[in-house]
């Protein structure tokens, strides 16, 4: 193909993939050294009125809309040479259907932790207005899938529809009612009602269920078949086989799959909050009575609680250790879901929590085989004198904002407890925090050093 470059400033690089609505393309960001996917669609849709009122109105509320979880959308344009066209963030991740194929199903706690990230993005969408309308795994990236910063970016946001009319103008000619793709669409999509935010929850619901079990849970030999299966049948029960799924997770899957929108969560954090409270019951059951019990966060205590004994100190307490440093972490999130994070960074890293309290937790990390393993740095002093099996101490101190509970307010002191020195201990620190960080999704308010 022919050099191009679009806008003055995106140089295509390769094509990606075509389809009904147009081209995609790779391209190289000239005035920053970035890349970037470059959307374009047919030229003729733009002479469309109700595509370009669409088009002018999806892109105003996608530039107000940033996550961490989402792609970002960069630029967008109606009238050029080569058709309307948008300028997005570029994703070195893997599709999740393609890990989904790949690895058959994930664990419980794995899909915990990812719903967790996509329930955070859905709520902040939702909140702005914006529905998907077509969630799916394709859909779906997994940013260094199967490690511990595994994490999700959410394509195509709030662009299902305009897709989809650019797409079936330029086949027909006129405006095609259905939006979506029939393994992951919810009843009222195909039935071409009004849709609200449950349709995404829906959506969620197939694409856990499928996570959970390796299949979907509404097969037929043609679309129709399985577009008729979402409207009529009741899915199927998620255990059979190998495959196990406890009764009071399998509920909330469920829940999601309800015929009708009202018969479903509330809201993508009521997702999120059914399924963590499945998950602790099942930790508890296993755990029994005793100390094991730390572990969980019940609706007693723990991280489940909605302020600390003192929630009205703001202040750091000064460090015990001149080995300590200091972070503070703000994040949009109920302390429900911190609690299901934080035990997914300390299982991913294998570390341990060695005390629990309300709003407060003692977390040690560290050790042979673990991404902060020290062995390298302290060598022959380590041989000689032994080294700490897990030398870093992390204590979070956890409070919601008054009069709004989901914005958590985290304090942070990460110490190294080697028995000998440590050149690089404050790097260690930092690396830790910005990997517990990037499990938060908060914002960095800088500490002075003691």
């Amino acid at each position: 193909m022919q050099q191009r470059i679009v806008l003055g400033r995106y140089e295509i690089v390769q094509e990606l993939g075509r389809g009904g609505m147009g081209r995609v393309y790779l391209a190289r960001q000239l005035d920053l050294p970035r890349p970037v996917v470059l959307k374009l669609m047919r030229e003729e849709v733009a002479h469309d009125a109700g595509f370009r009122e669409r088009f002018q109105q999806e892109m105003y509320l996608l530039a107000r809309f940033q996550h961490p979880y989402a792609v970002t959308l960069y630029d967008a344009a109606l009238d050029t040479p080569e058709g309307p066209c948008l300028v997005m963030e570029y994703v070195r991740g893997q599709p999740l259907d393609q890990v989904l194929q790949r690895e058959g199903r994930f664990s419980p706690g794995r899909v915990g932790r990812l719903l967790g990230q996509l329930c955070e993005v859905l709520q902040a969408a939702h909140n702005h207005g914006i529905v998907h309308r077509d969630l799916k795994p394709a859909n779906i990236m997994l940013v260094e899938a199967g490690t511990p910063y595994e994490k999700v970016k959410i394509l195509d946001f709030g662009l299902a529809e305009l897709f989809r009319w650019a797409g079936s103008l330029a086949a027909h000619g006129a405006e095609s009612a259905l939006v979506g793709t029939p393994n992951y669409m919810s009843p009222e999509q195909i039935r071409n009602e009004p849709l609200d935010h449950r349709a995404d929850l829906y959506s969620l619901g197939v694409i856990v269920y499928q996570m959970l079990t390796g299949r979907l849970p509404f097969v037929g030999e043609t679309a129709i078949d399985v577009l008729l299966a979402h409207t009529q049948e009741d899915p199927p029960a998620m255990s059979g086989g190998e495959v196990f799924i406890p009764p009071g997770v399998e509920a909330v899957v469920r829940s999601c799959l309800a015929k009708q929108p009202k018969d479903r969560p509330a809201s993508a954090w009521e997702v999120a909050r059914r399924f963590e409270l499945a998950l602790e019951e099942l930790r508890e059951r296993a755990a029994g009575p005793g100390p094991a019990m730390a572990l969980g966060c019940g609706t007693t205590g723990g991280l489940w609680s909605s302020q600390r004994e003192n929630p009205s100190s703001q202040t750091l307490a000064p460090p015990r250790s001149p080995f300590c440093r200091q972070y503070t972490l703000q994040a949009w999130l109920p302390q429900a879901l911190a609690a299901h994070k934080i035990r997914g960074f300390v299982q991913d890293v294998r570390g341990e929590i060695a005390w629990q309290a309300a709003g407060h937790l003692v977390l040690r990390l560290g050790g042979k085989h673990t991404p902060y393993d020290v062995a390298g740095q302290d060598g022959f002093l380590s041989r000689l004198f032994g080294r700490s099996s897990k030398p870093f101490e992390v204590e979070l101190h956890l409070r919601s904002a008054p009069g709004n509970p989901s914005q958590l307010l985290v304090n942070v002191f990460i110490t190294y407890l080697g028995r000998v020195p440590l050149p690089r201990w404050q790097e260690y620190c930092d690396k830790i925090y910005q990997d517990l960080r990037g499990y938060l999704i908060g914002q960095t308010v800088p500490v002075a050093e003691p």
